[in-house]
C-alpha cells in the first residue's frame, strides 16, 4: 500500500484473521501506517519509488522467505468475490458478484480459497487473474472453457513466486516498461510459462484519473478537475506503451499497440499468438 493508510480494504481484510495477509509499505511511510501491526505483518520497503520496484521487491523478500505463492491485490480495489447468475431489471440473464449490489468493501476468503484450488488443477502457471468488473456481467462467459494466456492478469492476481523466480523472471521498474503487470505477463508467456484468466470471479477498481498511489506514473494532479486528469493518464499511458513495446517487446508479434475509444494507447496483447489449450495436472 501507498499513500492510502485509510484504504477500504485493509478494514475488510482485518475483519477476517483467517487471511493470512503480509502488508508492504515504504519505509518512509512506517508511521502512517503503524495501526496496521496489530492485524498484519508489516514489511518495510526501502529504495522503491515506484508499483514495478515495489512488486519486485515482494516477490524478492517473498521467495526468500520460502513463500513459493501469493495473491497480490492493489490497496484501492473495493470488491473481489464470485459471479453468479442473475437477471436485469428488464429480464435478461447477466453475472453479478454475489452480494452485489452493496457499498461496502466485500474480499471473499471463500473466492480466495476456490481460486486457489482452480490454480491447483493447471500445469507450470506463473501468474494467475479474474474478470475486471465492467467486462464480467456477460452471461457467454460461463459457457467459454478455460484456456491459457487469454486474458491479461493485473490488479487482483496470484503470483507463483517460486516459478518465475527460477525462471530467472521479475517485476521491471516502470521507468523500464510504464506498465509492470503487462510487461511480467509478456515475458513469463515468451518464457514458455502459463498464465490463466480465471471468469467465474470478478473485481472493480476505481476509475483512471483517480488520485491514488500511482498519481505520479500517471501525472495526476490533485488540484486539477477530474476530466484533466483523465486527459493526463491517456497521455502517460500512450507514450508508456510505446515505452514497453519500444523497449522491452522490440518487435515480439504477441503484444502490439492498441488503442480504446478513448484514444488511450496501450500495450495489448494479441491473444491468438499466446493462446494455448487448457490442459490439467
Amino acid at each position: 500500500s501507498y499513500q492510502r493508510p485509510d484504504a477500504p480494504i485493509l478494514y475488510e481484510l482485518k475483519k477476517d484473521p483467517r487471511i493470512p495477509v503480509i502488508l508492504f509499505v515504504r519505509k518512509t511511510e512506517k508511521e502512517k501506517y503503524a495501526r496496521w501491526k496489530k492485524y498484519f505483518k508489516i514489511v518495510y520497503l526501502s529504495g522503491v519509488s515506484n508499483i514495478g520496484e515495489t512488486r519486485r521487491a515482494i516477490v524478492k523478500y517473498l521467495y526468500k522467505n520460502g513463500v513459493s505463492g501469493c495473491f497480490m491485490m492493489d490497496d484501492d480495489i473495493p470488491k473481489f468475490g464470485y459471479l453468479v447468475k442473475g437477471y436485469t431489471k428488464t429480464g435478461n440473464k447477466k453475472l453479478m458478484l454475489k452480494n452485489y449490489p452493496s457499498e461496502a468493501c466485500q474480499i471473499s476468503r471463500d473466492a480466495l480459497k476456490l481460486w486457489q484450488y482452480y490454480i491447483s488443477l493447471c500445469k507450470d502457471v506463473a501468474l494467475s487473474g479474474v474478470v475486471y468488473r465492467p467486462f464480467s456481467w456477460m452471461w457467454g462467459n460461463t459457457k467459454k472453457p478455460w484456456m491459457y494466456n487469454d486474458g491479461v492478469i493485473a490488479q487482483i492476481f496470484f503470483v507463483n513466486v517460486e516459478l518465475l523466480t527460477k525462471s530467472g523472471i521479475n517485476y521491471r521498474s516502470n521507468t523500464e516498461c510504464f506498465n509492470e503487470d503487462t510487461c511480467i505477463q509478456f515475458e513469463a508467456m515468451k518464457a514458455g510459462l502459463n498464465t490463466i484468466h480465471f471468469k467465474e470471479f470478478t473485481y472493480s477498481v476505481p476509475v483512471v484519473g483517480q488520485i491514488g498511489g500511482c498519481s505520479e506514473m500517471y501525472g495526476i494532479d490533485p488540484n486539477a478537475s477530474k476530466q484533466e486528469n483523465f486527459e493526463r493518464c491517456i497521455k502517460s499511458y500512450t507514450a508508456g506503451a510505446h515505452l514497453l513495446i519500444d523497449n522491452i517487446a522490440k518487435g515480439h508479434p504477441g503484444i502490439v499497440l492498441k488503442y480504446e475509444r478513448s484514444g488511450r494507447g496501450y500495450a495489448g496483447f494479441v491473444w491468438k499468438y499466446w493462446r494455448r489449450p487448457f490442459d490439467s495436472v
